[in-house]
């Protein structure tokens, strides 16, 4: 079997923008929590891993990097920037980035926040947006039904929002997504995901990282943790392979489930094919020192014991 194609994402946008329901709608299941309110939902910063297709994918997710009741200068602004962009290399084990996704509300005018935000992270990681960036519009429901009644596509809707925008959208290569998070169609979902790894392997980066040698600070202060801590830390791939499992179990028992005709020898091997694998990584995670077990690992637990 060949092995699958590794593709990070950085998820960077307003709470309230719809960023960590995009990056369930990329992984194909519920991970990452979802907030409607000016309050993130996501503190620091948290990954997780799926298989679509050829591809392995990672995304990280990040705290929302602007709170529109939060009144800082510039220099606030970017620094909490750089905040955010080093716990998502934390979270990220140092590997870097094949994108960076900053995510938009379809409908709604650029505010000051994510202005000022977006030119935060362009000066700190020079032409980060040219070769890597990304913008991804969610709302996608919302649009289809006003283009019912406008006829105005997608496309043509991007040229009507004004300087700001269209200075943006430059910026970004022209490159720009629409995501509808709200969808429950499989065939939707999987066209969306299809149209942005598409734009992803069309990046100028041309499947380059933007790795640690971009990110000197967080990178520093990764290593360091590493260094300093007394308790074991699961490894990334480790880590991967977790979710990976945990989503396979899922998946075998919506077969299950189905009672659709599936090959029930060929589910048994399965099925002890993954608990082989399981075992592992509870030898793993049980070899984790005094540190408490994340719900993840949990769930590894659970699994082999049932």
């Amino acid at each position: 079997m060949s092995r699958k194609k590794e593709v990070d994402l950085l998820l960077l946008g307003k709470t309230g923008n719809g960023k960590s329901a995009t990056g369930n709608s990329i992984l194909k299941k519920e991970v990452f929590g979802v907030s409607n309110s000016l309050k993130s939902a996501t503190v620091g910063a948290g990954i997780d891993f799926s298989e679509y297709k050829n591809y392995s994918i990672a995304v990280t997710d990040t705290q929302g990097y602007a709170d529109t009741s939060a009144h800082h200068d510039f220099s606030q602004k970017t620094e909490t920037s750089s905040e955010i962009i080093s716990m998502a290399m934390k979270a990220n084990h140092g590997k870097g980035f094949h994108a960076f996704l900053v995510i938009l509300k379809a409908r709604s005018r650029l505010t000051d926040e994510e202005k000022d935000a977006i030119t935060a992270i362009k000066r700190l990681f020079k032409d980060v947006m040219s070769t890597h960036g990304i913008l991804l519009m969610t709302g996608g429901d919302m649009f289809e039904r006003d283009r019912k009644k406008t006829g105005i596509a997608f496309e043509d809707w991007t040229r009507q929002q004004g300087e700001d925008f269209d200075k943006l959208l430059t910026e970004f290569g022209g490159r720009i997504v629409l995501f509808d998070n709200e969808t429950e169609n499989e065939a939707e979902r999987d066209a969306q995901i299809d149209q942005l790894l598409e734009v992803v392997e069309s990046l100028p980066s041309r499947g380059k990282r933007y790795s640690h040698e971009f990110f000197p600070v967080a990178w520093k202060e990764f290593m360091k943790s590493v260094a300093e801590s007394r308790h074991y830390i699961l490894d990334r791939e480790t880590l991967r392979s977790v979710s990976i499992v945990l989503d396979k179990f899922d998946e075998c028992g919506r077969l299950e489930d189905q009672k659709n005709g599936a090959d029930p020898k060929g589910q048994m091997e399965k099925w002890y094919g993954l608990l082989s694998r399981c075992d592992q990584l509870i030898d793993w995670i049980r070899n984790r020192g005094e540190r408490e077990m994340t719900d993840v690992e949990k769930r590894v637990v659970l699994c082999g014991l049932t």
